[in-house]
């Protein structure tokens, strides 16, 4: 069965809406309609009929909830699109930076982990819904994917890739390298999620490993690029540097002869940030000759404690660090449970009613 030139985007939150709107203003990505899967039929209305002016793709709105995989599967079967973006969580990551409740406070501070109950369900269901439907379809997951992507890996479940992250930390080292000139064709980065709150606050914290990124397989230092320069708010305008990057990424996988040099995190089911060289759904690691992957793995395994990760377990039971975990069980000991991934919705409601009972 021929792919249509679809691509489907699925959640509509400020991510989701920076994406569709560069894809529908972007001549550079090759595809005839974007198909919007939400299930906020307000939202999705509106902000489908404001992207429709935004170009002479069509686009059109599907509400539907993302949970449903049954029906989720109908919709994919039915589109047959050439590629699918995965943008919907069950809880903005946002959400804690922006709420003054102490227990959000407290959430927050135990580590990124601490959220994946409301990162893990959506892209299982999305992963599972292509499955049922007998689709071969590449998918980006921009759902934690520095985490998220493994977990669906030992699942069974495989992704392409993500975006943003160490995607962002590429962008920003070759903006700063090209100021003075440098070609930067053949910049490798690596990095991780844990990294976007220092390099955004121009401060590494103690004892994390710095991102790396190599030039012609020589290193280039990254302190002048990443934290020797003015703050980023560490806000949702964060999201305008991830849409650049994916607008990148789909465009090189939708195309059919580019070929683009990049970091995105989740790459082939591996955690943490990579470089990798995209051209069309041909996804290859793109490692500096000095470098292995089995050092890069052990890099990324100690960044991950930084966002609260102790290790993944082959059937993708996710064990929390250490500090991360005391901190949980402060706030109610069953949270700082190891969580297996389809356990993931019961593990959520129980901070959604300490979230729901919180207080400035």
């Amino acid at each position: 069965m021929q792919k249509n030139r679809s691509i489907v985007l699925i959640g509509l939150g400020d991510l989701a809406k920076r994406i569709a709107f560069s894809l529908m203003s972007s001549p550079a990505v090759e595809f005839d309609d974007l198909v919007i899967i939400s299930r906020n039929k307000a939202n999705g209305e509106s902000y489908t009929r404001l992207l429709s002016g935004c170009g002479e793709r069509r686009v059109r709105f599907c509400q539907l909830d993302a949970l449903d995989t049954r029906a989720l599967a109908g919709v994919l079967k039915s589109v047959n699109p050439q590629l699918v973006i995965q943008c919907a969580s069950l809880m903005s990551p946002w959400l804690l930076y922006e709420s003054r409740g102490q227990k959000a406070k407290h959430l927050l501070t135990s580590g990124f982990a601490a959220q994946l109950p409301a990162q893990l369900p959506v892209p299982v269901s999305v992963m599972t819904a292509l499955h049922d439907a007998g689709l071969d379809v590449p998918v980006i997951n921009c759902s934690y994917p520095d985490v998220v992507n493994p977990v669906l890996a030992r699942l069974g479940l495989p992704v392409a890739l993500g975006i943003g992250n160490s995607g962002m930390i590429h962008g920003l080292v070759r903006a700063e390298l090209q100021k003075a000139g440098t070609d930067t064709t053949a910049l490798r980065v690596f990095g991780h999620h844990a990294h976007v709150a220092s390099v955004a606050n121009s401060e590494l914290k103690a004892g994390m490993p710095a991102p790396m990124a190599y030039l012609h397989n020589e290193a280039v230092p990254v302190q002048a690029a990443l934290f020797a320069q003015p703050g980023i708010m560490l806000n949702r305008e964060l999201n305008v540097l991830t849409a650049a990057h994916a607008v990148e990424v789909i465009g090189a996988m939708t195309g059919e002869d580019k070929t683009l040099c990049t970091s995105v995190p989740g790459p082939l089911g591996l955690a943490g940030g990579w470089p990798v060289r995209i051209c069309n759904t041909a996804i290859d690691l793109d490692l500096p000759e000095q470098v292995s992957r089995a050092q890069i793995s052990g890099y990324q395994e100690q960044l991950a404690v930084f966002d609260g990760v102790g290790k993944i377990d082959d059937d993708g039971t996710i064990h929390f660090s250490d500090g991360c975990r005391d901190s949980l069980s402060r706030l109610s000991p069953g949270l700082s449970e190891p969580l297996a991934p389809l356990q993931s919705l019961q593990r959520l409601t129980k901070i959604n009613e300490l979230l729901n009972n919180d207080e400035p």
